[in-house]
């Protein structure tokens, strides 16, 4: 694979960086991720320490579940009764693949807690697994911003139990601004 990256200054659209990446197509996350780092290099804000940690953190080290996890949230993303039933399904096969991919269960745990909104399920049908899946969600990633934000939808759509879902939500916006 070849990607040539090049940034660019918003304000007068003068080219800063530009560098081509050659590799060969071993594994997409680590690609990514080496691309990632080489761009984050060029820009001057820099992360802590820990806040690089959780980034790394962020995606499953399973490149089978990390591509299932994408087509679940594009699923998911499209906001119908058979679209959400789809993002389920390939939710749910990217937490099998990595029972400790945070961001699939809290995609789990979203698509559980939407589903009677959007009219494809009952609340009482759904609300132990959205629960679940927002627990899971935060055990396997507490310091993740999506964790958090789905503990604070279930506890709003689901438990009605609004402090919560505040302190959710303002955990959430302190983890990742």
């Amino acid at each position: 694979w070849r990607v040539t990256a090049r940034l660019i200054r918003a304000a007068d659209q003068v080219q800063a960086w530009s560098a081509s990446f050659d590799r060969e197509p071993s594994s997409i996350l680590e690609f990514q991720r080496q691309l990632s780092a080489a761009i984050a290099e060029q820009i001057p804000v820099r992360l802590s320490p820990g806040r690089l940690d959780a980034l790394q953190r962020r995606q499953s080290r399973v490149p089978a579940a990390y591509d299932v996890y994408l087509r679940g949230r594009s699923l998911w993303n499209q906001l119908t009764p058979a679209t959400n039933r789809a993002a389920v399904e390939h939710y749910a096969r990217a937490t099998a693949l990595d029972p400790q991919y945070s961001l699939a269960w809290a995609g789990l745990a979203d698509a559980f807690a939407g589903s009677p909104i959007n009219g494809d399920a009952e609340p009482l049908d759904v609300a132990a697994r959205a629960r679940d899946a927002a627990a899971h969600a935060v055990a396997s990633g507490p310091d993740i911003a999506e964790s958090q934000t789905s503990k604070g939808i279930v506890s709003y759509w689901i438990d009605w139990d609004w402090a919560v879902a505040e302190a959710a939500y303002k955990r959430a916006i302190d983890l990742d601004p």
